[in-house]
């Protein structure tokens, strides 16, 4: 799931553009990280990010603690 939603955001990015691809793929997040543990910081923090680095980043960080247990 969590690659797939970094997938959602890169399409997303190179179909609408990075600020409006950031606005519509926040609604998603939710669906792909409904029941894993964390997910409610993962989604928080996205909602203050603006660019798709930052947000890759925070994805990143929160697949290495899914995968750490």
């Amino acid at each position: 799931r969590i690659n797939v939603m970094k997938s959602h955001l890169l399409g997303s990015v190179e179909f609408y553009g990075e600020t409006t691809a950031i606005r519509l793929f926040r609604k998603f997040v939710p669906f792909y990280t409904k029941g894993l543990h964390g997910s409610s910081h993962l989604r928080d923090q996205i909602n203050h990010l603006i660019t798709k680095n930052e947000i890759i980043d925070v994805i990143n960080s929160f697949e290495q603690s899914v995968i750490n247990g």
